[in-house]
Order: C-alpha cells, then structure tokens, then sequence
C-alpha cells in the first residue's frame, strides 16, 4: 500500500483491494482504542475499486465523493449525520456493519476453500437481489411481503446438501443470512441493520476467490 496523503485529519492511500479492505477496518479499530472508544471522535472512509490502469487524480476524486456519501448518511431515527461510517461498493455501512460484512466474507471463503466451487456466491447475490426494494419499503412504510422474503434464503438452504465437511459452515451462513433479514426488517439491531451487508461480504467473497482461482492457473 502506498501512503499518497496524510495530514490534518485526512489521508489517502492506495493499494490492493484485498489489502485496502482489511486496511480499512485495522485502521478504523486503532483509531477507536487511540481515542479511548470516545463517541464523539468519528473515522469515517470511502473505499473505491477501481482498474490499475486509472489515473490516480480520477482514484483520488471518486473516494472523496464516497467519503463525503459516509459522512452525510442519515440512518432512520437519526437528525443529523451521525458519521464513523464507511462507503464500500456505493453503499453506506456503520462500522459494526463492516465487522460483519467482514465475518460473513470469511464464511464464504471458507466455503469455498472446503468445496471449490464459486457457483454458491451467484446464488446468494440471485437470492439478494429484492433487498433493494425491501429496503425501500421500510423507509417508505409500505407494507412487505414477507413471503418473498423468506424465498430469498432459498438458495442458501440448497448448499445445505454439499459435502459433508462444509454443512456446519453453511449452517452458519444460513443462519447469518436469515438473521440479518428479519433484524433489518424489524429494526431488531441498533448495530448492524443495514440488509445490503449480505450482498457486499458476497461480492468481497466473489473478489477474493477470483484472485484465488487466477493465481492457480
């Protein structure tokens, strides 16, 4: 990774995304223990990916816009921006959230690791796909159908039948899976209710794993 800024209360830095990503959150965490876990100190980010061929200048102006995002995001119940987030793949998490877009990635590279198959990933973000409008439902009050929500853990119920060595891990993201629907729906959890950490320890998952598979070729 390479420092290109540091000073005042901002910095900017670049590198891999793998290293960038888990940068992020050590970051944040030795933040959070240098200023005593005080709450009224924030550290938000904005995190871009993009291709090695783009100009640093354009890197450089995007992760601002993603910064910026971080920090204006006003959750439900919130007045004012309450900042300490981070925007990862244009979506706006606390970073409770971030710890658990982290811990459902490392299920699923587990997974993966176990069954060498990276068809599952597809399956979940196909399974994925409504929380948009879910979403949008909650913030508007209108009323959810709660049949199509319990479809979209369908496809994670499939995995159940692979091999025998991954069926604890697979429960475990089952049950991840459906937990963060209900709490998200709900508004069960004060820390993590962002429905759209699925899709995004997904494709952080999807990221890694394809790394994974060109490097063996």
């Amino acid at each position: 990774m390479y420092v290109v800024y540091a000073g005042g209360d901002d910095t900017f830095i670049l590198g891999a995304y793998n290293e960038v990503f888990e940068f992020s959150y050590i970051l944040r965490k030795s933040f959070e223990k240098y200023v005593c876990s005080n709450k009224n100190i924030t550290f938000s980010a904005g995190i871009g990916l993009f291709s090695y061929k783009y100009s640093v200048v354009k890197c450089a102006y995007y992760t601002e816009q993603f910064l910026d995002k971080a920090k204006i995001y006003t959750r439900k119940k919130e007045e004012l921006p309450q900042k300490d987030s981070v925007c990862l793949f244009d979506e706006i998490f606390t970073w409770n959230e971030f710890e658990k877009i982290l811990e459902i990635r490392n299920l699923c590279i587990n997974i993966y690791e176990k069954s060498e198959n990276r068809a599952f990933l597809q399956k979940i973000l196909n399974s994925t796909k409504g929380f948009k409008a879910i979403l949008s439902n909650i913030n508007t009050k209108k009323k959810i159908q709660i049949v199509k929500v319990h479809r979209l853990a369908y496809y994670l119920r499939e995995l159940k039948n692979t091999k025998s060595q991954v069926s604890d891990i697979v429960e475990r993201l089952v049950k991840t899976y459906e937990k963060m629907v209900v709490d998200s729906i709900l508004s069960k959890s004060n820390n993590v209710c962002n429905i759209m950490v699925i899709p995004a320890a997904v494709r952080w998952a999807e990221l890694n794993t394809k790394k994974v598979e060109e490097n063996d070729e």
